[in-house]
């Protein structure tokens, strides 16, 4: 925070993991977490948004907001919140516990931040974010990525080349795509690839799940083994990739 003709100006910088950028060191004052950041942009996204022919906006509870138009904008910071656009490069945005946020347009975003929230996009090279607890992240479409970070949040992505990503506890990521990632940081934590040349990975006490598949003579798909193991540092390491080959575990 810094003032410019007597007026404050709020920013937001990122940092290495030793709070360093271009060899300059920075100190803590406040650190926010992932969710108070999402849930900044998404109160600043609705002072400034105006209803217009492709834009929506509410903030109070119980609110609706719904687009269908390309570049298509929504956005709701009430609880119990609903919002959903169709249109291409579409973006969706709630705030409220028990908010839903729905889209279908390809290159389209959808981002919740309250607790109990549900977030679903089905176009190609969507994003789905969600950091409250007990959250809910699906999409799609290829090259999708869908990202949770509350406790007890669920992940799940069906194309190809996919990414998921769950950071809370009991939480469970799924993958379903061909050359997709599935990657759980929380213990008790369940990360299962059932695509294609999928791999995942744990953190120390998560489960891992993948299967394995093969080529016959002609040229069908078909697969061979599932197989399951705990992330126990030894058989298989934490935060480290692994495959399903020959009915094996093999780091990549």
């Amino acid at each position: 925070m810094k003032t410019l003709n007597n007026n404050k100006i709020k920013g937001y910088k990122g940092f290495n993991k030793n709070l360093k950028c271009k060899n300059f060191q920075y100190e803590i004052e406040k650190e926010l977490t992932l969710q108070e950041l999402i849930k900044e942009g998404i109160e600043y996204i609705s002072k400034k948004v105006k209803i217009k022919k492709r834009n929506s906006a509410t903030s109070d509870n119980f609110s609706n907001s719904a687009t269908s138009g390309n570049y298509s904008n929504s956005v709701t910071s009430g609880n119990f919140s609903h919002s959903a656009t169709s249109g291409y490069n579409s973006n969706s945005a709630t705030s409220g516990n028990f908010s839903h946020s729905a889209i279908s347009g390809e290159y389209s975003h959808s981002v919740t931040s309250g607790d109990y929230s549900n977030s679903a996009t089905s176009g190609d090279n969507s994003y789905s974010v969600t950091s409250g607890n007990k959250s809910n992240s699906a999409t799609s479409g290829d090259f999708s990525n869908s990202i949770t970070y509350g406790n007890n949040s669920h992940s799940l992505t069906a194309g190809d080349d996919s990414n998921s990503i769950t950071h809370g506890k009991y939480s469970h990521s799924v993958t379903a795509g061909e050359y997709s990632h599935s990657e759980v940081n929380g213990k008790e934590s369940v990360a299962a690839g059932f695509g294609k040349n999928n791999k995942v990975k744990g953190e120390l006490g998560s489960w891992i799940v993948l299967s394995e598949w093969k080529r016959d003579n002609n040229d069908n798909w078909y697969i061979t083994s599932i197989k399951s193991a705990k992330v126990d540092g030894k058989k298989i390491k934490p935060n480290i990739w692994y495959q399903l080959k020959n009915g094996k575990f093999v780091e990549v």
